[in-house]
């Protein structure tokens, strides 16, 4: 029995040795790895920051040889400089600006110890990026641990860039004279950057335009005319809201006029088919007159397409064909802003040396249906004093719309607030309604201010289409667009 007893110890141990240190101890845990980005959204060119943190949850066990590799997506790089920060014990972290690799060589980490670093990565092209990466060490073999983090990279618009597309965010239908029309169009076309220099200024560029009226007060349809015309490289077209033919009211192509006396207009570039193509060379402008001697004018809103498409390329549009897409990815529009603000000039309702003064805020969204019911557009709005006081108030509008502040609320005049001030909105929202089928969310956002100034009259004749009759009391005009606060909101514009 004894013997028995010897013979069966003898062989388990030998079992042991056969088996090795694996069966006599659990090889430790693979450390851990938690990685994540700055911000959730990020800007094509801009960079934020990408931390690490490793840790070693073995109870007992030290780790060694931490290593991982990890490879960017394409859309990233690391950024110039690096700014890396913090350490992991002794191992080696690569980081060279500009290229898509991060490693980590040689670490070691004590029993519950952890390491956390950080490194700066920017955007260098656009679309929803995932980033994997998987951590070894020495003592674990080829267990592994992975973190993934994701991040979003678009392109955000600058409005006093060329683009493929330009808002004219107001159009006033009539003239003020004979030959002289209350709003006048311009358009010019410049040699993009991608393209220069230009071999053959003079090329023939085609455009493709939509009047946009805002929603009428039963239906809420607003409603749209679209129009194509031709101009060149380096060459300039004008036009009006009259339908004039060339020469009359200064026009030099003739276009429809709109079915509203008073909206916005939005213009881009198309190919032979009219699909939506990048051409980054677009500038325009518009005069608005209130009558033979008081006009204002103002530079349109221009929209880049795609950093990554060529120039003459087709851009993607959504169903049917018929929508712009403005979300900064590639292949699409850039994005724009929701919120709005700018200095202004409070309403004067009494005689002054400047006065009467009316101030009009003119706000209006490109996600917009033509042609069909659309939800309204709620956004609160800042006002201050030129003493930071602040007078809160709340606005709606479908598709479209330009009202006096004194409207809005009768203390935005000079009398309570100061002469002149400062304004902000808050995010743009629509919101669901009976019967429409539409967006619903925030959208975006562009807005106009126009000041009109009538000393030596009673009265300022505020918001008056110059359709209903020439506007005499004006005696200055001025308007400027808004500025944002460059936090996108993505959007879409379906024409019919």
């Amino acid at each position: 029995m004894l013997k028995r007893v010897l013979v069966t110890t003898t062989v388990f141990t030998a079992i042991l040795l056969l088996l090795g240190p694996a069966a006599r101890a659990q090889a430790p845990s693979p450390p851990t790895i938690s990685k994540s980005f700055g911000t959730s959204t990020l800007l094509l060119g801009q960079v934020t920051s990408l931390t690490f943190t490793i840790a070693n949850a073995n109870a007992t066990a030290a780790l060694t040889g931490i290593s991982f590799t990890d490879t960017l997506p394409v859309g990233l790089a690391v950024g110039t400089p690096n700014a890396l920060t913090g350490s992991c014990d002794s191992g080696t972290i690569t980081a060279v600006a500009g290229t898509s690799s991060i490693t980590l060589a040689g670490a070691t980490l004590a029993a519950g110890a952890s390491c956390t670093f950080s490194l700066n990565v920017a955007g260098v092209g656009t679309g929803i990026l995932s980033n994997a990466v998987s951590v070894t060490a020495t003592e674990s073999g080829t267990a592994s641990t992975s973190a993934v983090a994701t991040i979003t990279v678009i392109q955000l618009n600058d409005p006093n860039e060329p683009g493929s597309l330009l808002v004219f965010p107001k159009f006033v239908r009539g003239t003020v004279a004979a030959g002289v029309p209350a709003t006048e169009i311009e358009i010019s076309v410049h040699c993009p950057r991608g393209l220069q220099p230009c071999a053959v200024p003079g090329t023939s560029v085609k455009l493709m335009g939509h009047w946009v009226c805002p929603g009428q007060a039963e239906t809420q349809v607003c409603k749209e005319n679209n129009f194509t015309f031709n101009t060149t490289v380096e060459g300039t077209v004008s036009f009006n809201t009259e339908g004039s033919t060339p020469p009359a009211n200064f026009a030099t192509v003739k276009v429809p006029a709109p079915l509203c006396p008073e909206g916005y207009l939005i213009v881009w570039a198309v190919n032979a088919s009219n699909r939506p193509i990048k051409f980054d060379g677009l500038v325009g402008d518009a005069i608005v007159r209130w009558n033979g001697h008081a006009a204002g004018s103002y530079n349109a809103y221009a929209i880049q397409a795609g950093a990554s498409l060529a120039n003459n390329a087709p851009i993607v549009t959504g169903a049917n064909g018929n929508a712009l897409i403005f979300d900064g990815f590639d292949g699409h529009y850039a994005a724009i802003t929701g919120t709005v603000m700018g200095a202004i000039k409070y309403d004067t309702l009494t005689p002054a040396a400047d006065a009467p003064v009316t101030t009009t805020l003119t706000l209006l969204t490109l996600d917009t249906l033509s042609n069909r019911p659309n939800n309204q557009v709620f956004t609160d709005v800042d006002f201050y004093d030129a003493n930071e006081n602040i007078l809160s108030e709340a606005t709606n509008y479908v598709c479209w719309s330009e009202t006096a502040l004194s409207t809005i609320d009768a203390n935005l005049t000079r009398d309570f607030m100061s002469r002149k001030g400062f304004f902000v909105s808050l995010d743009a929202v629509k919101v669901p309604e009976e019967g429409i089928v539409d967006t619903v969310g925030a959208v975006t956002q562009i807005g106009l201010i126009d000041t009109q100034e009538c000393p030596g009259s009673a009265a300022c004749s505020e918001n008056v289409p110059v359709t209903s009759g020439n506007n005499p009391t004006v005696v200055n005009h001025y308007a400027y667009r808004t500025d944002d606060d460059s936090v996108p909101v993505p959007t879409t514009f379906t024409g019919p």
